[in-house]
């Protein structure tokens, strides 16, 4: 990944800076949330011809996604139940939220994109929030060169 210095990192807000050193260390199950994402907006812009698309993040969507996703993975290395206990993070929606705000921040503070104009939060009516990603081209090579 395109590393952030330590002076970076402490730029980031302090509720998300311990998400973004994980997400640097590619911890899981942090890192497979983004790797999820990268699959998705990959995904979709390809499905839309290529073209400018923002897509939607549910947090409590993902986490269900992700959740399984990781204990796939978990299941493909056979590990002993406690063992996977152990090993394993529980994955929460604030979680997911906490992570996805970081994933934000790493990409404006390295690929120079704008809260707002390339990401924003929506919130419904419940509290809960959505987060909007605009993929086109640009902004889909930012996010792949920032974890790959």
């Amino acid at each position: 990944m395109n590393e952030l210095s330590e002076f970076e990192i402490n730029k980031i807000p302090l509720p998300f800076r311990s998400y973004a050193r994980l997400l640097i260390e590619k911890r899981s199950p942090y890192f497979d949330v983004v790797d999820f994402l990268l699959k998705e907006f990959e995904f979709h812009y390809k499905k839309a011809g290529q073209s400018q698309i923002v897509y939607m993040i549910n947090p409590r969507l993902l986490a269900k996604q992700v959740e399984l996703l990781v204990e796939a993975k978990q299941d493909a290395k056979q590990l002993e139940p406690s063992v996977a206990d152990e090993y394993r993070e529980k994955l929460t929606s604030k979680n997911v939220c906490n992570t996805i705000l970081a994933f934000f921040h790493i990409c404006e503070k390295k690929g120079k994109l704008k809260k707002g104009e390339d990401f924003y939060a929506t919130t419904v009516t419940s509290g809960r929030k959505n987060y909007h990603v605009k993929i086109d081209g640009k902004t889909l090579n930012v996010y792949s060169k920032m974890f790959t």
